[in-house]
């Protein structure tokens, strides 16, 4: 995509060449011989065209049942990354048996990429509409999306405070680079992140990363209106009488071994009378602290202090197959989570979302998506 952005001078004309190559190879066709294929660099035509037609040949195996016959027999079946065969090529062939993928290896280096480019869309976004940067967002991530788009998330949350993940001697993803305030060109924005119960089991080695990005982010030496994560520890610990290590914790889940937080049992059940009773159950089950060095440390005061600095929420949606009113759970982490920091700080933030399965993936306003599909519950 990179060589046709660079031909072509935009990209949004390069995922339109690029899906007409796609349908000409789906179709049969040979290699196209005008352009802007034709000024691309020696051998990439080449290596596209090789690569599609070998992802359709697999696409087109159809070893799934096959596959089940060999498990019902008790025979051995080759491992398989799962994923999305478009973020995980190597899902093809199905009839594997699925390995979710490696924890120390996330986010991949394609999914830092699509993180970095969410995280300033988004910022863009609410400076839109807002007329500047919030000076913390409130972000959403779950296990099973952090699966599916390899980490995206996790490199979003990094990129929001001014800082890249980077690979030891290994190739596993457990350090990170502090990205100058100069190169980054805008103020360290502040995340309170809050994870459901399956990243936090699966994602330990994640958890950690953020967590110490977080506390070196808030440690740095640097004016506070150019690093709201260190001006609101600070302030924080102030207000609380705490360590400032302590005030930087901002990765928040369920204790250890209970799943979900709520807020849709509530719901479901019709024993909530207010808005306020299922920002209460949200600030109680969400208010655990994780990181490299706590683990289901109960943290409320920190968690409600951090709520009231929120000014927008967000979230990814994971799966073209589901959409926000299908499952309870959006409305039980994203609604809860702006339900709870409207109940917090007296004023309700705007909420938005990213669909990175479909062509453009650019963050928009929670009210905007609800409107256009008229979803219930927004």
């Amino acid at each position: 995509m990179d060589e046709l952005t660079a031909v072509l001078g935009s990209e949004e004309e390069a995922r339109k060449a690029a899906r007409g190559f796609a349908d000409a190879v789906a179709a049969g066709a040979g290699k196209p011989a005008g352009p802007p294929f034709t000024a691309l660099p020696e051998g990439t035509l080449e290596r596209w065209h090789r690569g599609l037609t070998e992802r359709l040949r697999l696409l087109d195996a159809a070893a799934e049942l096959d596959g089940l016959v060999a498990a019902l027999a008790g025979r051995y079946i080759p491992p398989s990354p799962g994923g999305d065969p478009v973020r995980e090529p190597d899902a093809l062939p199905t009839g594997r048996g699925l390995v979710a993928l490696d924890p120390y290896r996330v986010p991949t280096a394609a999914a830092a990429r699509a993180g970095e480019r969410l995280a300033e869309q988004l910022l863009e976004a609410a400076a839109a509409a807002d007329g500047r940067l919030p000076e913390t967002v409130g972000v959403v991530v779950w296990g099973l999306e952090t699966i599916k788009a390899r980490g995206e998330a996790i490199a979003q949350v990094l990129w929001l405070i001014g800082a890249r993940p980077e690979p030891d001697a290994f190739g596993r993803m457990t350090r990170f680079r502090i990205v100058p305030i100069e190169e980054l060109g805008r103020p360290r924005v502040d995340v309170v992140l809050t994870v459901s119960g399956i990243f936090r089991d699966l994602f330990l080695p994640a958890t950690e990363l953020l967590d110490r990005a977080f506390r070196a982010v808030a440690a740095l030496e640097e004016p506070p209106e150019q690093n709201y994560v260190r001006k609101h520890a600070l302030e924080l610990a102030k207000a609380l009488d705490i360590d400032p290590g302590e005030a930087a914790a901002r990765v928040f889940s369920q204790c250890a071994g209970r799943y979900g937080t709520g807020v849709n049992d509530l719901v479901l059940s019709s024993e909530w009378e207010g808005n306020d009773d299922l920002a209460n159950a949200f600030q109680h089950t969400m208010a655990f602290a994780y990181g490299e060095r706590r683990t289901s440390v109960s943290a409320p005061a920190v968690f409600h202090g951090l709520l009231r600095t929120v000014e927008a929420t967000f979230q990814n949606i994971d799966s073209t197959e589901v959409s926000l009113s299908d499952v309870d759970h959006y409305f039980e982490y994203l609604g809860g989570l702006s339900n709870a920091v409207g109940a917090a700080r007296g004023a309700e933030p705007a909420a938005y979302i990213a669909d990175t399965f479909r062509p453009g993936d650019e963050s928009e306003a929670l009210r905007k998506r609800c409107g256009w599909k008229r979803e219930a519950g927004c």
